[in-house]
């Protein structure tokens, strides 16, 4: 791999070479011309002394140099350069071009021409101070229109960047050509501003959705880039000039490298060169604000070493990021996918660099690499994005259904042991204390049959402890009934009703009517639901037996939509005129239906007493009633 960066460099101007198109220092035209790269000559004046009118005398016309090249490269050289061309029109009539300059990152560009009759013409200087001219607004460099009449007529150029890399083209073009030019570079450009506004709010929308600070990172890094080449092609986005021409670049590798550290969590991978890459940000950073503040001082001088440094230093870190993803290829999703996405732009940004260095000419297939290398880059991180944010919720979405399991699973486990100490406490009433309580109520019966006619004040307390060791036998019935598994169901609970009822009542020799449909629906009660209602019913039908001396019993039993009404009803005496006075019985009556939700009405006519309970189900359920009347 440490032989990748020279065999790149030595193979890189041969992959451009075919970019180039013929290029001469002093241009023919004929009827056929469309357009002819310039190759000028050049002088370089590191002193800023020369003028015009000393250059034009031929006083220093030995000194200029023939340029290899058209498509010059200057570096971060704060000198003047003066670059001369001619133009020789054969033709009787003057035509009318378009000089084009492909960049504008200079401060001045100043040209001179002097006609075939020997008259000089200052056209005037273009750069830096004439940005937002609305003449270049969205084109990505300067022009001028130039007049050449017949003959052969001679230019002069003064050229200086003050403040970091200068490298420009000059060609001629005729006004057609341009122009078609020009909307080529518009369309390019408007698909390269669609798509990076449409992956940066992509981006913000992630980072709003998920809260990851890597779509946020991703985000700033592609509006830095939207900085930097919206002020190339147009000073309209020029809000901080010196800012965006100078700084932003920094702006560029500090947010990548920010972001490429996060995805690829080079933390956990590779922590030394996490901690290298970590340094290379602070550098950057503060190589920015250095950069600025130098600018607005103009220290042309100590910025053309700061910019040989960080030319280098960013070199070697592209060529590092690229090197660290395909090292974590195997090992990372994310590394694969930051491959592919970074190889594009990575070509572009040594291009740039090797050229800002001016070790390679300024091809122009260099800025369409770039802005390319931008295009899909971004493209290609957008499609990774959503695709992976898909998997993350494909991945979240079985992780919670794993999880609503296990919770299942969890509470299925807690009830099944809640059950099994609901069973041992039932085995323990039924085995331990009813069968004492039953021994108890055997007892007392066989002492009240051999004393109660030889100690007659014993034998109303003989009964008593029957009759109390009869009803307790009753209630732990009740209970092992309530904790049960099975009787969970509506149906389950009328069954209960029906047999306790026919069992009072037909003891009693009560004639009863029980109107309770057979086909309720299944809805599944809980303990504490089928415990409070069964003892509401029970209540009700023991104080009608034991208070109400009655002859008969209505007892009924329905749904009616989402309502459960249960209703008893006695042909007692009714209530006493001076009332009743409450035991224990009615408030817990009144209290069981508080805490099922439920309404209780305990109405006393003249004679007889109604019992109405009702309550709210929680579904709405439709059923045919098929009511069985029991009697």
């Amino acid at each position: 791999m440490r032989f990748l960066p020279r065999l790149f460099v030595l193979l890189l101007p041969h992959l451009f070479a075919a970019t180039a198109v013929f290029a001469q220092n002093n241009v023919v035209l004929d009827e056929h011309f469309d357009h002819m790269h310039i190759k000028p000559a050049l002088l370089r004046d590191p002193a800023h002394l020369m003028r015009f009118d000393s250059i034009i005398s031929g006083k220093v016309h030995d000194s200029f140099v023939e340029s290899a090249t058209p498509y010059l490269t200057f570096g971060s050289d704060p000198a003047d350069w003066w670059l001369h061309f001619s133009v020789d029109n054969p033709m009787p009539h003057t035509r009318n071009l378009v000089l084009r300059l492909n960049r504008k990152n200079f401060d001045e560009f100043h040209l001179w021409a002097l006609d075939p009759s020997g008259v000089v013409h200052d056209l005037g200087q273009v750069g830096a101070n004439l940005h937002n001219d609305p003449r270049f607004l969205l084109t990505d460099g300067y022009f001028y229109t130039i007049t050449l009449p017949h003959g052969n007529s001679r230019f002069w150029v003064r050229a200086c960047n003050r403040i970091g890399s200068m490298h420009l083209s000059m060609s001629l073009h005729t006004t057609e050509d341009y122009n078609q030019l020009m909307l080529k570079n518009v369309m390019v450009f408007g698909l390269f501003l669609g798509v990076m506004l449409v992956s940066l709010v992509f981006s913000l929308l992630l980072f709003a959705q998920n809260r990851d600070v890597i779509y946020l990172l991703y985000g700033m890094y592609v509006l830095n880039i939207l900085l930097r080449e919206t002020y190339n092609y147009s000073a309209d986005f020029d809000f901080a000039p010196v800012f965006q021409r100078n700084v932003t670049s920094m702006l560029i590798a500090m947010t990548f490298g920010m972001f490429f550290r996060k995805f690829l969590d080079l933390k956990a991978y590779m922590p030394t060169i996490d901690k290298i890459v970590k340094g290379y940000i602070w550098l950057i950073g503060i190589s920015g604000v250095a950069i600025w503040v130098l600018s607005v001082f103009e220290k042309g001088e100590i910025l053309k070493y700061v910019f040989s440094i960080l030319d280098s230093s960013n070199l070697f870190f592209t060529l590092m990021a690229l090197v660290i993803a395909l090292y974590l290829f195997r090992k990372s999703p994310r590394a694969r996918l930051a491959t592919f996405a970074y190889l594009p732009i990575a070509i572009g940004f040594v291009a740039i660099l090797l050229r800002n260095m001016n070790i390679i000419p300024n091809y122009p297939m260099i800025n369409h690499a770039v802005m390319s290398g931008f295009i899909i880059q971004v493209f290609i991180f957008t499609i990774g994005f959503a695709r992976w944010h898909r998997y993350m919720e494909n991945e979240r979405d079985v992780l919670q259904y794993k999880l609503a399991i296990e919770q299942g699973e969890k509470e299925l486990a807690v009830q099944k042991a809640e059950q099994r100490v609901k069973d041992s406490i039932a085995r323990d009433l039924h085995d331990d204390v009813a069968a004492s309580l039953s021994g108890i109520r055997i007892l007392s019966q066989v002492a009240f049959k051999q004393f109660a006619h030889r100690v007659p004040e014993a034998a109303q307390l003989l009964e008593q402890i029957t009759r109390s060791a009869q009803s307790t036998l009753e209630s732990i019935g009740d209970l092992i009934w309530a904790v049960k598994p099975s009787p969970d169901y509506l149906n389950d609970l009328a069954d209960r009703m029906r047999e306790y009822a026919s069992n009072v009542l037909d003891a009693q020799d009560i004639a009863y009517e029980i109107r309770i449909p057979r086909n309720l629906p299944v809805l599944k009660l809980n303990i504490e639901t089928r415990r409070n209602l069964y003892l509401i019913f029970k209540e009700a039908i023991n104080n009608a037996v034991k208070y109400s001396n009655c002859r008969s019993l209505d007892i009924c039993l329905k749904i009616s939509g989402n309502m459960l009404e249960m209703c008893v009803c006695d042909d007692g005496d009714g209530f006493p005129p001076e009332g009743i006075r409450e035991g224990n019985g009615l408030p817990n009556m009144r209290q069981r239906a508080k805490d099922l939700d439920g309404t209780i009405q305990i109405i006393g006519k003249e004679k007889g007493v109604r019992v109405l309970f009702e309550m709210e189900l929680p579904l709405d359920v439709k059923y045919e009633e098929e009511e069985v009347t029991v009697s």
